[in-house]
């Protein structure tokens, strides 16, 4: 994105309203002693919020603050009896330096939000599901990583030529090209999202699954197809194949 753009008297280039993912964590209380968030920290008469999560991207931190003028990253939240305590959204309300139709904290109160990088190109989110030792939801690779995320997961499925890439208890990474359903024990079926709300090892702003709980991303093009194993893990499994998918190649998952 290149030019500048105005805003309220000020100027701004393009490239710093660039746009990049990223979602409101909400509005802390902060401290000049005690910091909540603790990294690299800068002070511009054209913040907003967007050039402050931009910065702290570029640095490789996960987490953006504003305060006014001020931009804080961090990669983790300080959390004391006076700072990085949740408080109102309201409590977040001081125009920002760079453009007065934005609110950028507050004396005291930081706004901050968290970068969420957009998916490899051709994937997409399936949603989170339930997962078993002994009847995984994907069954062909997994593997364990400190530095385990979804796009690394995503990356590591696709240069083995896996449709299907899954994350599960923070460092896990699973790899197939269907998803196994049982329901003794419960495998492949469909959880909710906040049940997926465990930290990725490699970022404590992204999650990835839970306990027994997998999240399942897939390729656009993907017809899925879906295997149904045995009610118990005992019994000699039964396989059905059931392919679905709807207009505009977007994943429907079979039950």
């Amino acid at each position: 994105m290149s030019g500048i753009y105005c805003v309220k008297g000020k100027s701004l280039h393009g490239s710093d309203l660039a746009p990049t993912p990223s979602s409101a964590k909400g509005c802390f209380t902060d401290s000049t002693s005690t910091r909540t968030l603790v990294g690299y920290s800068t002070s511009t008469q054209t913040n907003t919020p967007q050039v402050c999560l931009n910065s702290c991207q570029s640095r490789g931190y996960a987490y953006g603050g504003v305060e006014y003028a001020q931009c804080y990253c961090s990669n983790k939240m300080v959390v004391t009896s006076s700072t990085g305590q949740p408080t109102a959204i309201g409590d977040c309300s001081k125009p920002c330096s760079g453009d007065s139709t934005q609110s950028c904290g507050n004396a005291g109160r930081i706004m901050i939000y968290t970068y969420a990088p957009p998916l490899p190109s051709g994937w997409s989110a399936l949603g989170c599901y339930t997962d078993a030792p002994s009847f995984r939801a994907l069954a062909s690779v997994s593997t364990a990583s400190s530095s385990n995320i979804p796009n690394s997961c995503i990356s590591n499925c696709s240069s083995q030529g896996y449709s299907f890439a899954g994350v599960e208890f923070g460092k896990e990474c699973y790899c197939g090209q269907s998803i196994v359903v049982s329901t003794s024990p419960s495998s492949g079926q469909l959880a909710p999202s906040g049940d997926c709300s465990m930290a990725c090892s490699g970022s404590p702003v992204q999650t990835c699954g839970n306990g027994s709980r997998i999240f399942i991303y897939t390729t656009s093009s993907t017809t899925t197809t879906t295997t149904t194993m045995a009610t118990t893990a005992s019994a000699t499994p039964t396989t059905t194949t059931t392919s679905t998918s709807s207009p505009g190649g977007k994943v429907v998952v079979a039950q």
